[in-house]
């Protein structure tokens, strides 16, 4: 069983309950549904926001594969990571107009960008990555304003970069999605054994011991279900 994976502990409990042995693989996010579909991966569960373009395989609203079945079992928005105190006083999209701001190549974040892009007076500057290193190193050096990550993420980098000394998160969650993890439309016994043992984490609590301990709490679903984004 090999995917890519972010908050190991996660994925081990979902590997224990499938009764298999995981490995990870690393990978740049905007490869990581390719690799799926030519069979590197079994799965893929790294912050993956479930919507319909994935799920039928769209990318801007052209074709552009088979698609993938997502499993839900997380649910959380966009959020604005500064400098520790903010000294720019960045606090909402709005307050991007004509800033540098980094993101991840290939994410929902990067997306998000070009709609704040429309509504600005001045054009935000994008300043893109291939990894999340790269993003948050390029806030805590000043040379972006701000950048743009998934929450979960961004409030563990926040709360463990330089001992939390180096970056804060700024303002309300944005665009709230369910995360799911990704298989492929061909491997439905996969991804129902996925859903059921998500379950019985949720059920037996271990799935909320997790969440506490990255401080996430708030971004528990009741329930896996399958392709639950829109």
């Amino acid at each position: 069983m090999m995917w890519r994976a972010t908050g190991i502990r996660r994925h081990h409990a979902l590997g224990r309950e499938l009764g298999l042995r995981v490995t990870f693989v690393n990978a740049t996010f905007d490869a990581l549904l390719a690799g799926l579909h030519v069979k590197r991966f079994d799965l893929v569960m790294s912050a993956l926001a479930d919507t319909k373009e994935r799920q039928e395989g769209r990318t801007d609203g052209t074709k552009t594969g088979s698609g993938v079945d997502l499993v839900d079992y997380f649910e959380a928005g966009l959020v604005l990571v500064v400098r520790k105190g903010n000294p720019e006083g960045v606090k909402a999209p709005e307050d991007l107009s004509g800033r540098s701001v980094a993101v991840q190549r290939g994410t929902l974040a990067r997306d998000y960008l070009d709609e704040v892009n429309r509504q600005v007076t001045k054009k935000v500057k994008i300043r893109e990555f291939d990894s999340r290193a790269e993003v948050y190193d390029d806030v805590a050096k000043g040379r972006s304003t701000a950048c743009l990550d998934d929450f979960p993420v961004a409030a563990h980098t926040a709360a463990t970069r330089a001992g939390g000394t180096a970056l804060e998160l700024s303002g309300k969650q944005l665009a709230p999605l369910p995360y799911g993890v990704a298989v492929a439309k061909t491997h439905t016994a996969l991804r129902d054994a996925v859903r059921e043992a998500l379950d019985r984490l949720i059920r037996n609590g271990e799935y909320a011991k997790i969440l506490k301990k990255w401080r996430v709490e708030d971004c528990a679903v009741k329930r896996a279900v399958v392709n639950g984004g829109s």
